[in-house]
This record gives structure tokens, sequence and C-alpha cells, in this order.
């Protein structure tokens, strides 16, 4: 019951905005998982990107699939992962059981434990997440998602900027760009 009434609030929060809109809006949703976040964003194209998925379980899962059926999904474009705890994959492939998912976007997955630990569980956790039918893209710095263009709109991209103690600065172009908003905001 309890678990019921988590979606069902998750998904009653949510249908306020649905894909595939007319409005053309890039959409973008974070969902309450414990011990971190995770992000739900949806292009006016309608393609859709998930970055982390919570612990496994049900609850975390839950609110991601009840979050993106409410947004109109019915299936993840794009599942990316930010690093290997279990908080951010383990519920990665109940979350690819609900909804299929066409790519995922990792980094390499460690031989050992990620944190260095000599004693650990993390083969035994990581192994249904290897398990996830899905292609498999590496995710460094520079690595950019072939998102579709928006049909008279502005070019979308969503980048990689830093993975592996590596980052990718800004573009010669880029800095010449001023930020409107600089010096608007209180101290």
């Amino acid at each position: 019951m309890k678990k019921f009434l988590v979606i069902f609030f998750a998904a009653l929060a949510l249908t306020i905005a649905r894909a595939g809109q007319p409005d053309g809006t890039l959409d973008v949703y974070w969902i309450d998982s414990e011990g971190g976040g995770s992000t739900l964003i949806i292009t006016p194209n309608d393609e859709s990107v998930l970055i982390d998925s919570g612990y496994a379980g049900g609850r975390d899962p839950g609110r991601i699939v009840a979050a993106a059926k409410a947004a109109g999904l019915t299936k993840i474009d794009f599942m990316l992962l930010t690093h290997f705890h279990n908080d951010h994959f383990g519920g990665g492939p109940e979350v690819a059981e609900a909804l299929p998912v066409g790519a995922i976007y990792e980094r390499q997955i460690p031989a050992g434990d990620p944190d260095g630990k000599v004693q650990s569980s993390f083969q035994t956790q990581i192994k249904p997440w290897r398990e996830i039918a899905a292609k498999r893209m590496t995710l460094s710095p520079g690595v950019t998602l072939p998102l579709r263009a928006v049909a008279g709109g502005p070019k979308l991209e969503l980048v990689c900027l830093y993975a592996d103690q590596k980052i990718i600065g800004p573009t010669a172009d880029q800095m010449k760009v001023k930020n409107p908003l600089t010096g608007t905001g209180s101290p």
C-alpha cells in the first residue's frame, strides 16, 4: 500500500506536464531517489534522458517509472550513470524492465570496488546493471549525446564536460559570450 501511494502521488504531481506538448519545451524532472537524485530530461522532440536511477528495491525505480509515464514516455532513450555507487545505478535494471532503454552511457565499470575497498559486494551489486539489454556507450569528457535537432529551433546538445578527473573547458567562442545575468544576483 505504501509503495502504491508513493507512486500514485508521484504520478499525480507530474500530470501537469506531459511529453509531446506542442509548446516545444525542454522539460526537466528531478526525482527524489534515496542518497542522491535522478534527473529525467525530455526534449521538445520527446527524446528522454535519465541520469542516475537510485537504489534497487522498488521505491526509487517506481518513482522514476511513475514520473516517466506521467510525462507520457513509453521508453528511455538514453540512460546515463554518473558514478558506480549503488544509489546511482541500483534501480536501473528495474527501470529497464518497465521501460525499454535505447542506450546506456557509462564510464568503464571498475574491475574491483570503485572506492578501493578490499572486502566489497560491488561485483554482485553491479551484475544486474551489466545485464540491462541496451546499447552501451562510453561516457567520457567531450562525448555528446546524439539528440535530434528541433525543427525551427535551437540545436540541443548534452555534452559530458567532466569525467575521470578530466575536464573539457569552454571553447574560444564560448568565452566570447557574456552571461547576461552577470551582476544581477544578490551577493
